[in-house]
């Protein structure tokens, strides 16, 4: 049994007593007064969705309901946007207007009814305050602006309907390019100091020639301006194609490893061709280290470069 007790509106002291069932079905009595407002301990009720319904007893034993009423118990703050994007990619733009979209977690109790945000610059420095826009299940900010001209960062979270709302479940777009990324000004720099080094495996160069259908291992590491090396950084490749002048991509999903190392096994039936590494310290964001590889297949005695087919 849990006793609470609460002042009406004539100042009196009413004693509730509130008793629960094997059922979960609680029960809860207290004096009534005129004017009185009666209110309920709702802490050991789990989260969800829940009946509520007022029965009023007078003196001679007479009854009657009102409701029943559904409420909510919600006590966990939303989790994290998830697929923060601008809308439009991430491209210079010659107005200072941008549209943000995301995703939000299921399994919500409350509705998700308001969004906070602020930006910073992207390279430490004093952040906007923090704003608010609401709307029922928001997912997108619209018309945001920034102070000046350069390199921004975004930061978003959420609010339910039930007031729930922690920065500890914030999403930042666009995000540094490492795993375990630091926040303070001198460890954001080392990771814009990355620098990205790829060669040959047979010969650690950056020019290799071999033979058509032969295995050609690449490797690499990612390290900053003090020789550390960067973990968990993706990185880009493209292929250069001689046969068409375009440039291809073939891998995102390419990660540097706790040594800051990458291997990459090429196709075994490629052409001649450059193959492109990029790393950008930000995602998304411009390309901050590039390294070029050159292959060199030959065929038959002669270099290889695939021919186009042409349509007739």
């Amino acid at each position: 049994m849990r006793e609470l007790v609460h002042a009406n509106a004539r100042h009196r002291r009413v004693q509730q007593r509130c008793t629960t069932h094997r059922n979960q079905l609680w029960r809860c009595a207290s004096p009534c007064y005129r004017g009185a407002a009666h209110r309920v301990d709702l802490s050991a009720f789990r989260e969800g969705q829940h009946q509520l319904q007022a029965i009023i007893k007078d003196a001679a034993g007479n009854t009657t309901t009102a409701g029943p009423r559904t409420i909510t118990i919600d006590r966990t703050a939303p989790g994290p946007p998830g697929g923060l994007t601008v809308l439009g990619g991430d491209v210079s733009r010659a107005t200072n207007s941008f549209d943000v979209s995301w995703t939000n977690a299921d399994g919500q109790a409350a509705p998700i009814t308001r969004a906070h945000y602020r930006i910073c610059p992207a390279f430490g420095g004093a952040c906007t305050p923090e704003a608010t826009a609401g709307g029922d299940n928001i997912t997108s900010l619209t018309g945001l602006q920034v102070p000046g001209q350069g390199a921004w960062t975004l930061t978003v979270w959420l609010e339910d309907a039930a007031g729930n709302s922690t920065s500890v479940f914030a999403t930042q777009f666009p995000k540094l390019n490492a795993e375990g990324a630091p926040s303070t000004p001198a460890g954001i720099q080392r990771i814009l100091n990355g620098k990205l080094k790829v060669w040959f495996a047979k010969t650690r160069n950056t020019r290799f020639t071999s033979r058509y259908g032969q295995r050609v291992v690449t490797r690499g590491r990612l390290l900053d301006s003090r020789g550390k090396p960067i973990r968990g950084a993706r990185i880009d490749v493209f292929h250069r194609l001689r046969s068409s002048g375009h440039r291809r991509l073939l891998k995102t999903g390419l990660k540097t490893r706790a040594d800051g190392r990458i291997t990459l096994i090429l196709p075994l039936n490629i052409d001649t061709r450059g193959v492109e590494y990029d790393f950008r310290a930000v995602r998304p964001g411009k390309i901050t280290s590039r390294q070029i590889l050159r292959l060199t297949v030959k065929r038959h005695g002669r270099t290889f470069i695939r021919q186009l087919k042409t349509r007739t």
